[in-house]
C-alpha cells in the first residue's frame, strides 16, 4: 500500500465493505461551525506525549501503562446498575460487584454501555450517572480501566451542541469532575457516532469533546470511535484523517469495532499501515452469536453472521501481533433485546460470570477465557 494520501472530502471512499460517498460539499449547520480537517484549533491544545507521570499514555501506535509497559486491554462491554437501584432492575445482569470475576478472567478493561436518556424507564438521570460513577470507582480501585460510553447517538453524526442538549456532555463533565485524576479512567464519550458520511462533523465533535476534557484537567486516554459505525479503520490507514486528528489532540486512540467488514488479508494490511503511521487503536467491539446453528441475520446485512465470525477470529488471532487491545460485545447480555445471542455462555443475554444454573461457556467464552490467562502470564 502506498503512503497515506491526502484526505479529500469529495472523493469516494470504500470502507467497511461499502462504497460510500466521502463527505461531499461542506455542510452548513446552524448549531455549530465545523473545524475543517487540517485547521488549527481556536485555542491552544497540548501535543501528544505531554502526559503526567503515572498516566496511561500513547507512544506511537501503542498505549503504555503506568508501569511503563505496553498495555493490551482485554475485557468486555457491560451494563451497570443505576443508583439507587429501582426494584425492577434487581434481576438484571450487570458488572456491579463482579470485579473478582473480571480479574479471574484476566480482564483489565470494562467498557460501560450506557444511555443518558432514560427513554421512559422512570430512572432519573442523576441515578444513572451515580451508578456509573460508583462502577468506575469500584473497578478502577482494582486496576481495571473503565470507560463509560453513551449509545444515545449511534450513527447520527451529532454536533457538539446536540451533545450538550442531550446530556452526553454533562455525563462527561461529571465523570471528569469525579474521576478526572484517576489514571484508570479513559474517556470514550460516544459509541459509533458517525455512519458513512459527515467526516467534518465527526472530526469537529471529537475535537470539542477532547478539548473540553483537557481544559478540565483530564490527562488520561481519550478514545474516539471511527466513522462507519466504528468500522472505518481504512479511513485512517489510507488517508491522513487520523494523523491530522492526533496532531491536534493528545493521548488519543481510535476506537475500532471489528465485525469483519473485510477479509483477514485486507485487515492485516490496514492494521500494519496504521501501526506504521503511529496511530493508536483500541478495539471497542467484536463478537458473534453463541449458537452457530442460529446465524445472526439482518435484512440490510445478509452476510452478518459470516462477517462477525471473521472479525472475531481476526481479533483473537492477531491480539498480540498488532497490539490492539480489545473488548468483546457483550459481557452482561445486551439490554436491547430478549433474544440477543452475543453471550460468552451458551444462551441469550447471559453474563460472563458464573451463577447458579449457569450454562457452559460458548466457544467465544472459552477462547476469551484462555486469552485472558495468556495475557496474565505474558
Amino acid at each position: 500500500m502506498d503512503g497515506a494520501r491526502r484526505f479529500d472530502r469529495r472523493e469516494l471512499l470504500r470502507t467497511a465493505g461499502v462504497v460510500a460517498a466521502g463527505a461531499a460539499a461542506a455542510w452548513a449547520c446552524s448549531d455549530d461551525r465545523p473545524i475543517e480537517v487540517g485547521e488549527e484549533a481556536p485555542r491552544p491544545v497540548p501535543r501528544r506525549g505531554e502526559r503526567a507521570a503515572g498516566q496511561f499514555r500513547t507512544v506511537g501506535p501503542d498505549i503504555i501503562g503506568p508501569d511503563g509497559r505496553r498495555f493490551l486491554s482485554l475485557g468486555a462491554n457491560g451494563v451497570c446498575r443505576p443508583f439507587p437501584e429501582p426494584e425492577w432492575w434487581t434481576e438484571r445482569t450487570a458488572v456491579d460487584g463482579k470485579v473478582a470475576e473480571a480479574l479471574g478472567w484476566g480482564w483489565n478493561t470494562i467498557r460501560l454501555h450506557v444511555y443518558v436518556d432514560p427513554e421512559g424507564t422512570g430512572i432519573p438521570r442523576s441515578h444513572t450517572f451515580d451508578g456509573i460513577l460508583r462502577t468506575i470507582d469500584e473497578y478502577t480501585r482494582s486496576g481495571i480501566v473503565v470507560m463509560a460510553v453513551a449509545y444515545d447517538h449511534q450513527g447520527e453524526n451529532p454536533s457538539y451542541r446536540t451533545l450538550r442538549r442531550s446530556g452526553v456532555v454533562d455525563l462527561q463533565d461529571e465523570i471528569v469532575a469525579a474521576h478526572g485524576r484517576n489514571p484508570y479512567l479513559w474517556l470514550n464519550p460516544l459509541d459509533e457516532p458517525t455512519a458513512r458520511e459527515g467526516y467534518d462533523r465527526w472530526y469537529a465533535t471529537g475535537r470539542s469533546l477532547h478539548d473540553r476534557a483537557r481544559e478540565q484537567g483530564f490527562e488520561g486516554v481519550f478514545v474516539w470511535d471511527l466513522p462507519h459505525y466504528g468500522q472505518g479503520l481504512e479511513l485512517i490507514a489510507t488517508t491522513d484523517l487520523g494523523a491530522d486528528f492526533l496532531e491536534r489532540t493528545t493521548n488519543t486512540a481510535f476506537g475500532w469495532h471489528n465485525f469483519g467488514a473485510a477479509d483477514h488479508a485486507t485487515q492485516d494490511e490496514w492494521a500494519r499501515r496504521v501501526r506504521e503511521l503511529g496511530l493508536p487503536v483500541h478495539i471497542g467491539g467484536f463478537g458473534q452469536g453463541w449458537d452457530p446453528t442460529r446465524p445472526s441475520v439482518s435484512p440490510s446485512w445478509p452476510t452478518m453472521d459470516r462477517d462477525e465470525r471473521r472479525g472475531t477470529e481476526w481479533v483473537l488471532t492477531r491480539f498480540f501481533e498488532f497490539g490492539f487491545g480489545a473488548v468483546m460485545w457483550h459481557g452482561t447480555g445486551y439490554v436491547g433485546g430478549a433474544e440477543s445471542p452475543y453471550s460468552l455462555r451458551r444462551g441469550d443475554n447471559l453474563p460472563w460470570y458464573d451463577f447458579p444454573g449457569a450454562p457452559p461457556l460458548s466457544e467465544l467464552g472459552e477462547r476469551m477465557y484462555a486469552l485472558g490467562q495468556e495475557l496474565r502470564s505474558a
